[in-house]
């Protein structure tokens, strides 16, 4: 998880001792070589971090880097204290926002543990977008998202924040608000996607608002659907973006050469194995007699099968990735199309000028 030093600006002030913070909570394990050992972490802390990359000559960030290596190599030599005191120190900072990051992605990778995981959440709080790639900032929620962190607050921050474009060079994929968002929101269920987008639906950046009502038309749900559709700043989108919108709502048309030949059952049993299908099945992106099937074959009481499967897919940043959830979005579309639901709001959405 661990991203290279110094990609973006970076800010961060001085810490207070970690170690009273500590006792004072009565940390079991806090004792003896274990007291040691957060006072050795502290101070390596203090040397390292706490700086601007932005500030920074090329060499001088590379320098930084293995300043970095150095102190995630002395974490992971002490085991669970380094765990134990690592957490700690992410409990208390508030200001460094390239430390509570970039620990935050050493805690994960030492220990997911509850206790772990809860002070994650709550150090990323504090992440400045400016001291971090986004890429990373995505990637690294998915993940957290997938543990059962509820992410939305977070991947506010990353919704509402200036400046997000970014792309991967792996995949030659350009990631700018709206498809950063697709990745985020598209890793959360789909009743907190609703809870935390509708209120953004009246921020005042117009971009956060056409982001909003792209992503809200990706969900599909009924709620979600029926405050895109009271939305009174249509005025304020694109030709393309509302094109976009309509575009996701209407089903795409029926191959004739292609027949929906797979059951119910086994369109579900499929659904239930994503992301990772077994046996000679590798996908729903360009598996034109599966989608057809599940189109044809489920029912209202799937979709929430269906907006599941999609969910697990969101497990990283890549085109693979995209086209898997596109996928799945034009199956939930076209259920939702053939059993005549939330017509009342899908109609004048499609019909978006």
């Amino acid at each position: 998880m661990k991203q290279a030093c110094c990609e973006t600006p970076m800010k961060s002030m001085a810490r207070g001792p970690i170690l009273a913070i500590l006792i004072l909570l009565g940390t079991p394990t806090l004792v003896n070589g274990s007291i040691d050992t957060c006072q050795e972490i502290e101070q390596a802390k203090k040397k390292d971090y706490g700086f601007q990359p932005s500030q920074l000559s090329e060499q001088e960030r590379q320098q930084k880097a293995n300043e970095l290596d150095r102190f995630w190599g002395l974490v992971e030599s002490k085991g669970g204290d380094g765990v134990v005191c690592l957490r700690e120190m992410l409990r208390a900072e508030t200001e460094d926002g390239y430390f509570v990051f970039d620990s935050s992605t050493l805690l994960y990778k030492l220990d997911q543990s509850p206790e772990s995981l809860e002070a994650i959440s709550q150090a990323l709080v504090y992440t400045d977008l400016k001291d971090v790639n986004p890429i990373s900032y995505v990637s690294f929620l998915q993940s957290l998202s997938h543990r059962g962190i509820d992410i939305g607050p977070l991947a506010d921050k990353y919704l509402t924040h200036p400046e997000v474009e970014s792309y991967v060079p792996m995949h030659a994929l350009r990631v700018d608000r709206a498809m950063g968002g697709l990745f985020l929101y598209g890793s959360m269920a789909a009743d907190l996607v609703d809870r935390y987008l509708v209120p953004h639906l009246k921020a005042k950046d117009r971009d956060v608002r056409a982001t909003v009502a792209l992503l809200l038309a990706f969900n599909m749900t009924e709620e979600g659907l029926r405050t895109l559709g009271a939305f009174d700043h249509w005025q304020d989108l694109k030709t393309k973006e509302k094109e976009a919108i309509g575009l996701i709502l209407t089903p795409r048309p029926r191959a004739t050469d292609v027949q929906a030949t797979l059951g119910r059952e086994e369109v579900l049993h499929r659904l239930r194995d994503a992301p990772e299908y077994s046996g000679d099945f590798y996908g729903v992106a360009g598996n034109t007699e599966f989608i057809l099937s599940a189109i044809e074959r489920l029912n209202e009481s799937d979709l929430h099968a269906v907006r599941e499967a999609r969910r697990k897919s969101m497990v990283s940043v890549s085109d693979e990735r995209l086209y898997e959830y596109y996928a799945l979005s034009a199956i939930l579309i076209g259920v939702i199309d053939r059993l005549g639901l939330y017509r009342e709001y899908l109609n004048s959405l499609r019909a978006l000028e």
